[in-house]
């Protein structure tokens, strides 16, 4: 039986091509500001990272719409361009998006880990050509609950930790339901995704007095 780190060599690759409309910035405009700005918060989190250790960063917002999915994407796309091991995990179990934005829908997933309690290394792929990977959120849950609250998920999360550089994970908005709630205590720290003149003031405030402000290390201003 091979180490962990060979066998996520073995994974299955896709290749990364989104349309020109994707706001994929980190592969269509790399040169651009909206690539430049998702550089700068890459600066600002190794800056960080020196006071302050942490690998596991959740990425929510207090809303849907606010581009959470799309500052999860950049980012990890952005760190693994700057050839840092990293891996991107689709969190929202009940709206998942990231499997359709990089246009290899239907792929399982971690609800399919979690069905069959095996090894996560099936469910993993990584993008042909730099070293990035993705763990899709697979199959919707109705009630992922059980899944984010339970020992074998918190032992999944310390062990992927552990592989890569960089574990960024797309959570769920913040709000009636408690899976993104339920992904703080699985991770180290979380940004939260603001939009301007979208984001509502109260609800933004309701998220942060809902959140472990321990672990919130900073907002994204988005739409700016």
């Amino acid at each position: 039986v091979g180490s962990p780190a060979a066998e996520l060599e073995e994974v299955p690759k896709f290749e990364l091509r989104p349309s020109e409309d994707s706001r994929l910035v980190s592969v269509t405009d790399e040169s651009g500001m909206a690539a430049e700005k998702v550089r700068m918060l890459i600066t600002r989190l190794r800056h960080l990272q020196r006071r302050r250790a942490f690998r596991r960063i959740l990425i929510t917002s207090a809303v849907r719409g606010e581009g959470k999915s799309l500052t999860a994407a950049n980012l990890a796309i952005s760190l693994a361009r700057q050839n840092q091991r990293t891996l991107l995990i689709d969190g929202d179990l009940r709206q998942p998006s990231l499997s359709k934005l990089f246009e290899i829908p239907g792929e399982p997933g971690l609800s399919d880990w979690w069905r069959e309690k095996d090894s996560i290394m099936p469910f993993l792929r990584q993008v042909d050509g730099f070293p990035l990977w993705f763990l899709p959120a697979g199959g919707i849950l109705d009630q992922p609950d059980e899944l984010l609250q339970s020992a074998p998920m918190a032992q999944l999360l310390a062990q992927l930790g552990q592989l890569f550089e960089w574990v960024i994970v797309d959570s769920p908005p913040v709000g009636p339901i408690a899976d993104a709630a339920n992904w703080v205590s699985l991770v180290d720290v979380m940004l939260i995704v603001v939009r301007r003149s979208v984001t509502p003031k109260k609800l933004l405030q309701r998220c942060l007095d809902s959140l472990d402000r321990s672990k919130i290390i900073g907002l994204v201003l988005n739409d700016t």
